[in-house]
């Protein structure tokens, strides 16, 4: 299933899904409420109109493509056999490589749990993938678990509340304005919400607890589960070579380097994005296994005053060398000497 098509399908879900909704829930159309309440959009509030409909918006791209991921990850669940992939590293922060020993095809594969190996122990880990939509990536099938696509189908529900509750204030004020007949029309957002709930013995305060609730209790839920994932026995495709040795020089590929950064508000509850004063750095090392391989290190810039952001960046873009330590942990350490 190719990624245009899974764009489609999610598309169609929610279009049909919303406009099943909404008429059972209102009674009316949702083409007609919302092209009443566009219609009314310079004659009420213009900071409420932009919030809802800012809301709605997000919301509602959200929900499709959401939902369209979860269209592709099920196709890929069903129809792709699994292949034993090795683990190579990290070639950034948020992405993973992986290389499949029987035919040589190397994967790319989004990391959205483990952060950048930052040792050669973690390398050559054999993990089961299914191909995606594009042949140069892969999904691991704890991603693609039962119990991680019951989290992700809650998540979505979840999603469908909140456009649902900013929804209903469109609605409100639209019934209002121009279907002075409807049940709904001059009551307050309150009050027309027990009104929606009351066919399915629910309240306002029902409503509050399942979207507030939820997400308290699924979000826990889901990184206990990733955690008791990550704690499972691995099988490991390769050794250490005898090159690397605690204290060893290694030569490597620079092929990555940024700062990492902290959010922050200030006093107008701007957000600041504030420099750690952490550097991240990822090295290519192409002799060491039989496959190219990544290793990553972390470092704060008071501890290697004279090797400098900038300098990495230029030495990364062109693929430069450069000489690191092991540690007796088998990390790396920057060598200060070599940016002298």
């Amino acid at each position: 299933m190719t990624l245009k098509l899974s764009l489609i399908i999610g598309l169609a879900i929610t279009c049909i899904g919303l406009q099943a909704l909404i008429n059972h829930i209102y009674q009316i159309r949702i083409f007609k409420l919302l092209v009443s309440w566009l219609s009314h959009t310079f004659e009420l509030d213009r900071g409420l109109v932009f919030g809802i409909n800012l809301c709605l918006i997000l919301t509602a791209i959200c929900l499709v493509f959401g939902l369209s991921r979860f269209v592709q990850d099920g196709y890929n669940k069903i129809t792709q056999k699994p292949m034993e992939l090795i683990y190579l590293g990290h070639h950034s922060e948020i992405a993973q490589t992986f290389v499949n020993p029987k035919t040589g095809e190397y994967f790319k594969s989004l990391s959205n749990y483990e952060p950048p190996n930052l040792s050669f122990t973690s390398l050559g880990k054999i993990k089961l993938h299914v191909k995606t939509f594009s042949q140069d990536y892969s999904d691991s099938l704890q991603t693609l678990s039962l119990p991680n696509l019951f989290f992700r189908g809650l998540f979505y529900v979840w999603l469908l509340t909140v456009f649902l509750a900013f929804f209903h204030s469109a609605a409100v004020n639209a019934i209002t304005l121009d279907f002075p007949a409807h049940p709904l029309a001059n009551k307050k957002y309150l009050d027309a919400l027990d009104y929606v709930l009351a066919p399915f013995s629910l309240n306002r305060y029902h409503a509050l607890i399942v979207v507030f609730g939820t997400l308290f209790v699924l979000l826990p839920a889901e990184e206990l589960y990733n955690k008791w994932q990550s704690k499972q026995e691995a099988r490991y495709a390769f050794q250490l070579p005898t090159k690397i040795k605690p204290n060893q020089l290694v030569n490597g590929e620079l092929v990555y380097a940024s700062a990492i950064y902290r959010r922050n508000h200030n006093d107008d509850q701007k957000v600041l994005h504030i420099d750690t004063g952490v550097r991240i750095v990822i090295v290519k090392f192409n002799k060491l296994y039989p496959y190219p391989v990544y290793v990553s290190l972390k470092y704060h810039e008071y501890a290697h005053p004279q090797v400098t952001l900038s300098e990495l960046k230029r030495k990364a873009a062109a693929n430069e060398n450069i000489q690191l330590k092991i540690q007796p942990d088998y990390s790396l350490a920057l060598v200060d000497e070599d940016f002298s």
